[in-house]
């Protein structure tokens, strides 16, 4: 299965469904299911910035360093009417997002590990790439 690793919010707005469109500098002839991995950085965009632009709430939580999700890259067109759609990139159009349920490994509740559901990906292949949660105000 493919993954791209998209920068929080974005990587979190694809598989809530709110974003759209992923943009990237290069076209992909790939249609098909990815995994979204959540970077381990985020984008430094603030949250006045990203309201005034997008007219949406940035999320209060946001997941770093692991897979957040799948989505379905549809097409890769340019241009694209979504508000979503940089002019200066190659819009990936996305659709049939879900979003993993994220629980702690171990019984101690001590353990950093995650893993994911739904049972069909191996959660050691998962588990190792989460990391911390960012909070936003």
């Amino acid at each position: 299965m493919k993954i791209l690793s998209i920068r929080q919010p974005w990587a979190s707005l694809i598989i809530s469904g709110v974003k759209d469109v992923e943009n990237r500098t290069w076209p992909t002839n790939y249609r098909g299911v990815i995994l979204v991995h959540a970077s381990q950085r985020a984008d430094e965009i603030s949250t006045d910035d990203f309201e005034r632009r997008f007219g949406v709430r940035m999320p209060s939580e946001l997941r770093l360093g692991g897979i957040v999700g799948t989505t379905e890259i549809v097409d890769c067109i340019r241009p694209h009417p979504s508000k979503w759609y940089d002019a200066e990139r190659h819009g990936r159009t996305v659709s049939r997002h879900c979003r993993y349920q994220l629980e702690r490994l171990g019984r101690d509740g001590n353990s950093s590990r995650l893993c994911v559901r739904p049972p069909q990906l191996a959660a050691s292949f998962i588990a190792p790439a989460l990391g911390p949660t960012i909070s936003r105000r």
